[in-house]
């Protein structure tokens, strides 16, 4: 006997897999997509020197083009974070019999260690497979900033790194990742103000803070969150939640797959300023 799933089993490992990944990927959340299909086995992309000149004429011609210079060309492995999970199939009976839910806690823990790869691997990239990451690209900007735990040093520590990305000419919008000690510092009220540094953080120097554990303590990052200077790569289409069933021929129980790929692509690295002695 071969087990399978019913529909309706199909649809709550789904929805499992999606409530564990979706609200908490933040990497995937910030970074602009761009979409591959899962038998993609590799990536490339350009990075460049600098802009093209524009012109400013009556009409259109074609009699002044100017290319960026190619500053180099990136190719890297694209390989898949991955976890497997089992549904046995006496338990399946069992829920079927009974008319209950199937238990889908396996499922929720291999969509949370495979959400954990692929997040680090935005942040950290993997040497394994010469990927770097948000945090160790070469070229970050840095600015030094100060405890976050003093009310005040936030707000001035934002304000330098977007001071860094105006005088390296990118544009916003940023966006700002901390670790979730300093994520909550952020909150700290102003002296004598009643105003939270974060209502003025956000919206004068970033669109929005997020939190990852992926970002180290006493360390910051701003980015500018523009296809043009960074984007991932990721499965696309339906391929979006993304796992697979298989049937173990062998003890009839349904073995499952969940998958992501989730590569960084920096084009530009100063577009990224890390804020250090936070």
């Amino acid at each position: 006997m071969v087990t399978v799933l019913t529909p309706e089993e199909y649809e709550l490992v789904d929805e499992t897999i999606t409530e564990i990944i979706h609200p908490a990927a933040v990497g995937t959340i910030v970074l602009k997509p761009y979409t591959v299909k899962s038998s993609v086995m590799e990536l490339s992309w350009d990075k460049y020197k600098g802009r093209g000149n524009a012109s400013l004429d009556m009409s259109l011609g074609n009699e002044n083009f100017d290319n960026l210079t190619l500053d180099a060309r990136t190719t890297v492995p694209a390989p898949l974070a991955h976890a497997e999970f089992t549904l046995d199939w006496r338990m399946l009976e069992a829920a079927r019999e009974g008319g209950r839910n199937i238990e889908t806690a396996n499922v929720a823990e291999a969509a949370a260690v495979t959400l954990t790869l692929a997040e680090t691997t935005i942040f950290s990239g993997n040497t394994g497979f010469n990927i770097t990451g948000i945090t160790n690209t070469s070229g970050i900007k840095t600015v030094s900033g100060a405890d976050f735990s003093t009310a005040g040093n936030a707000y001035e520590t934002f304000r330098k790194a977007r001071d860094e990305m105006i005088t390296n000419n990118i544009n916003p919008p940023y966006v700002a990742f901390l670790n979730p000690a300093q994520y909550g510092e952020i909150d700290i009220l102003i002296a004598n103000t009643g105003i939270s540094q974060r209502g003025l953080i956000e919206g004068n120097f970033v669109d929005k803070v997020y939190w990852s554990s992926n970002i180290t303590a006493t360390e910051g990052f701003v980015i500018g969150n523009s296809r043009q200077y960074m984007d991932r790569a990721t499965l696309g289409g339906v391929e979006k939640d993304i796992w697979k069933q298989y049937a173990d021929k062998a003890t009839s129980d349904v073995l499952g797959q969940t998958y992501m790929l989730e590569i960084p692509r920096i084009r530009q690295a100063s577009a990224i300023v890390k804020m250090t002695s936070i």
